[in-house]
C-alpha cells in the first residue's frame, strides 16, 4: 500500500487537508499526517481539528510515495523548518 505524507499545523486550510486525505484513503493510500509534534491536535483555519499521527522530525522521505502540503497560514510557518524542506525536496 503506497504511503503519503501530509503536513498539519495550526491554521491549516481545513478542506485542503481533509478532502485530499479522505480521497487518498479511498484510493488505497496509507496517509500519515505529520505535525511538529506527534499525537497533537491542531486547529484549522475554520477551527476543524486534525490530530497528527507523527512528528515530521521523526519521518523519512524515502518511506513515502508522495507529499501533500495543505494551504492556510500553516505552510508559511513550515517553509522555515529545515526538516520540512528536506522532506519536501
Amino acid at each position: 500500500m503506497p504511503r503519503t505524507l501530509m503536513f498539519t499545523g495550526d491554521i491549516y486550510e481545513d478542506l485542503e487537508l481533509w478532502y485530499p486525505k479522505l480521497r487518498l484513503i479511498e484510493a488505497g493510500f496509507d496517509v500519515v499526517v505529520a505535525g511538529e509534534k506527534a499525537n497533537t491536535v491542531y486547529s484549522g483555519k475554520h477551527s476543524y481539528p486534525c490530530k497528527s499521527d507523527a512528528s515530521y522530525n521523526d519521518v523519512d522521505a524515502k518511506d513515502f510515495a508522495g507529499v501533500v502540503v495543505p494551504g492556510g497560514f500553516m505552510p508559511d510557518k513550515l517553509r522555515r523548518d529545515a526538516k520540512v524542506l528536506q522532506l519536501v525536496k
